[in-house]
């Protein structure tokens, strides 16, 4: 089985939450770990961060959602950005089964 996981976030020196200077990064490198030392019969693809929503980028991210089996779409912090919720709507709607991740005092409220 394969699952792409797709990171929504606040870019790391935007005011935000969770926090000014948060990073993203570290952040997905530990989350990325943990899934591949759990689900070890899963292939775990992509782990883009997506700050921005880019059009150019967001296709490129479509298709590494189109050749998986699974989505695992994961909101880092709060960002207020209308773009990044209409990235997560577009990757939702794919139709690719999918667990969202609205991590707890750091998601953001427009996903819960």
């Amino acid at each position: 089985m394969k699952s792409c996981v797709v990171f929504l976030s606040k870019p790391q020196w935007e005011v935000g939450f969770p926090y000014l200077g948060f990073d993203n990064e570290q952040f997905k490198r530990q989350i990325m770990g943990r899934l591949k030392e759990k689900f070890r019969d899963i292939e775990f693809t992509g782990g883009p961060t997506v700050v921005r929503y880019e059009p150019v980028e967001m296709q490129s991210i479509k298709d590494q959602v189109r050749h998986s089996d699974a989505l695992i779409l994961y909101t880092i912090g709060f960002y207020g950005e209308p773009g990044l919720v209409k990235a997560g709507i577009e990757l939702i709607e794919m139709r690719v089964p999918t667990i969202l991740v609205n991590s707890m005092f750091g998601g953001d409220y427009l996903f819960v």
